[in-house]
C-alpha cells in the first residue's frame, strides 16, 4: 500500500496536479499514523512489516525524530524531482531509495529484509540503463 499512494503522489507531481500528489500524500500520510500501527497493535500485518514496526517503536526517541525527518526530506526531494519533469532523476532517487530500505531491513530485521534484494537489485539496474 505505501509505494502505490508514494507512486500516485509522484504522478501527480510529475503531472503538476497538485490536489492529486496532495491527496497522495495524505493517504499514505494517514496509512502510516493510523492504518498500519492500529494493524501492528492487532498483529494483522505481514512478518517484515511488523518487524519494521518493531524496530522503529524500539528506536530511541532521538533517533526515531531523525528517521522521520529523513523519510520526510527524502518524500519532499522525491516529489520535487518529478514536478520539476526530471522523470530520470526521480527514478534514480527511487532506485537509491530502495536500496537503502533494503540495507536498513537488513541490517536491523535480518533475513526478512533480504527478501527485497531481487526487487532492489532490479531497481538498480533500470536506473543505470537510464543514466546512459
Amino acid at each position: 500500500m505505501r509505494p502505490l499512494l508514494l507512486t500516485l503522489a509522484c504522478v501527480g507531481a510529475f503531472m503538476q496536479q497538485l490536489p492529486w500528489m496532495l491527496a497522495a500524500l495524505l493517504a499514505l500520510l494517514s496509512y502510516l499514523i493510523w492504518y498500519q500501527p492500529r494493524r501492528y497493535q492487532q498483529g494483522d500485518l505481514p512478518q517484515v512489516l511488523a518487524g519494521e514496526c518493531r524496530v522503529m517503536l524500539s528506536l530511541p526517541l532521538g533517533l526515531q525524530g531523525v528517521v522521520i525527518i529523513g523519510l520526510i526530506a527524502l518524500t519532499c526531494s522525491l516529489l520535487l524531482v518529478f514536478w520539476q519533469q526530471q522523470c530520470r532523476s526521480g527514478l534514480v532517487l527511487i532506485a537509491v531509495c530502495s536500496l537503502c530500505k533494503t540495507v536498513w531491513n537488513f541490517l536491523f530485521i535480518g533475513k526478512l529484509g533480504s527478501e527485497e534484494l531481487l526487487a532492489t537489485l532490479a531497481s538498480i539496474i533500470g536506473a543505470a540503463i537510464l543514466m546512459d
